[in-house]
């Protein structure tokens, strides 16, 4: 298994030409590729889709929006 690359205190943000973007968003552009209209990063394996703070390209993914939520909202019944 592949550890996560950084851990930031949330979303980590990097900044770049007077532009702030989220470095898991970054990172997956870099070293996968362009994200498809219609679908957002979404932070996968190991530790699910709410781990905030690593930017490791391989446990990103390329999501539409209702996956996200569903997900999103998953984790939080989980963790109640």
């Amino acid at each position: 298994m592949r550890e996560c690359f950084r851990e930031f205190p949330r979303y980590g943000t990097i900044s770049c030409r007077g532009k702030t973007q989220l470095v898991h968003r970054v990172m997956f552009k870099l070293l996968v590729g362009e994200v498809s209209e219609g679908f957002q990063v979404s932070h996968s394996e190991p530790r699910g889709p709410n781990h905030t703070r690593c930017c490791n390209p391989h446990h990103l993914e390329a999501v539409t929006s209702e996956e996200a939520l569903r997900r999103r909202d998953r984790e939080r019944a989980r963790l109640r």
